[in-house]
């Protein structure tokens, strides 16, 4: 029974996806995209096994992510009914069209502005889910919490807001000028002031130029930018009632370059996840279990907690960053003594590193990771007709290799293949092999950056 209900519910959730999927490729995007999708490496995703490693990569600003990924095993695949595995992580603060200063977007201010940004809540289905430690397969539902804290880097803090202020100094200088503008072509057209060419009307613009820049400038300095924009105005095409109102926008397109450099201000970096420094994911993640695939039968079969340390190195290497993983994992086990005879499974510990380089397009990520595992298996015990002699403590490797593709901002494919943890029953099935379709949506646009 609990076999067709997980089938089912699978395939509502595929559906789920190809609508979202249909849904993005089918609005119109006139905005750029703040925030590339990734990899689908939420805590949920993670327990089902969707994705064989053990780092969680910091996640994007995504109101809803999905992933959909196949599994490689020599088990499953013989079966046709089987259904890949799905994956879907929301993020409640982005489902809001709010609008934020830079400074704000990039580096929230105090922990709990941190907490309420990131804290994303996920959930994964499986209906071939290898039971930890022996070799039954049962459907199962993965769910899981994370948030993220970036160390909050001071310094770049205080260029992003000195970027604010010389932004809103050349917002109020565009429009102290170019309103200026218009009120001198609006007399033109009305015949109520003495405009005969486009150098009256320079002339007459003069002074509000000086004017407007010596609001947040020196004198000589106003005095530049006056004589600059009156260089760049001598391209203007000559001045006329039949072309008055072309005029007018090509002298304030003028204004509008010439501001886009005021005070060679560098621009910044509004891409959240790019942006370098220290940071760490903090996530949980239990896993639902239906045995015998009854629906009046299921346990939380285990659970896990990480944290995932992330330094992301800046200026030319700023596609590089480097993570770090600590997970302690703990299971039922009541359960899992009934399914590993004479045993007594405890806990895991896992240790891990990584290096990854993001591209706009590409990905790469290389992951090792050292387990030790907390089983208590008398020597040389029979375990489902396998002979064992293993004492309380057994240490294991995982390796592996993950490339995604970005087709669009918010479409990617990742394919990740290595070696993953010994499932000691089945030592010789530690082939990880996964193919995964990844869609983004609800990241913030550039128009909602306040600048």
């Amino acid at each position: 029974m609990m076999a067709i209900i997980i089938f089912w519910l699978q395939n509502i959730m595929k559906y789920i996806f190809a609508a979202l999927l249909i849904a993005y490729t089918t609005l119109t995007v006139a905005q750029e995209k703040l925030n590339p999708v990734s990899t689908n490496t939420s805590p949920a995703a993670s327990m089902i096994r969707m994705q064989p490693g053990v780092l969680l990569s910091p996640k994007n600003n995504h109101a809803l992510e999905a992933g959909l990924g196949h599994t490689y095993n020599h088990r499953v695949d013989t079966d046709p009914s089987a259904v890949p595995n799905l994956a879907l992580e929301f993020t409640p603060f982005w489902t809001n069209k709010r609008q934020l200063k830079p400074s704000n977007y990039l580096y929230p201010k105090g922990l709990f502005a941190q907490i309420a940004r990131t804290s994303s809540f996920s959930v994964g289905t499986s209906s071939n889910y290898l039971l930890p430690h022996t070799s039954s397969l049962v459907g199962a539902l993965g769910y899981g919490y994370r948030a993220n804290f970036k160390i909050l880097n001071k310094k770049k803090r205080a260029q992003v807001q000195e970027y604010q202020k010389t932004a809103k100094e050349a917002e109020e200088i565009y429009l102290d000028v170019t309103n200026k503008a218009n009120e001198l072509i609006e007399k033109y057209q009305k015949e109520e002031i003495d405009i005969q060419s486009k150098d009256d009307f320079l002339s007459l613009i003069k002074r509000p130029i000086y004017e407007a820049f010596k609001k947040y400038n020196s004198p000589a300095d106003a005095e530049t930018a006056t004589h600059e924009i009156f260089a760049l105005s001598k391209k203007l095409p000559a001045l006329s009632q039949h072309t008055a109102n072309d005029f007018s926008e090509s002298f304030k397109l003028i204004v509008k370059n010439y501001l886009n450099n005021y005070k060679q201000t560098d621009k910044i970096d509004i891409n959240y996840a790019k942006q370098s420094g220290f940071s760490f994911d903090i996530a949980y993640s239990g896993l639902l279990g239906f045995p015998t695939n009854e629906f009046n039968y299921s346990r939380v079969l285990n659970q896990a907690i990480w944290i995932t340390p992330t330094l992301r190195l800046r200026d030319q290497l700023n596609f590089l960053k480097f993570l770090l993983v600590a997970r302690y994992e703990w299971y039922d086990a009541s359960f899992y003594s009934q399914q590993i005879e004479n045993s007594d499974l405890n806990n895991v510990i896992i240790y891990g590193l990584g290096i990854a380089t993001e591209f706009e397009k590409f990905e790469i990520q290389i992951e090792g990771a050292y387990r030790n595992v907390n089983i208590d298996y008398p020597l040389a015990n029979i375990v489902q007709g396998q002979v064992y002699d293993r004492g309380n403590s057994e240490i294991d490797y995982l390796y592996q290799a993950r490339l995604m593709y970005r087709i669009t901002p918010q479409i990617a494919i990742s394919y990740a293949i290595g070696n993953r943890f010994d499932a000691y029953v089945s030592s010789d099935n530690t082939l990880a092999s996964v193919f995964s379709l990844n869609i983004g949506l609800g990241t913030p646009k550039s128009t909602r950056i306040i600048k």
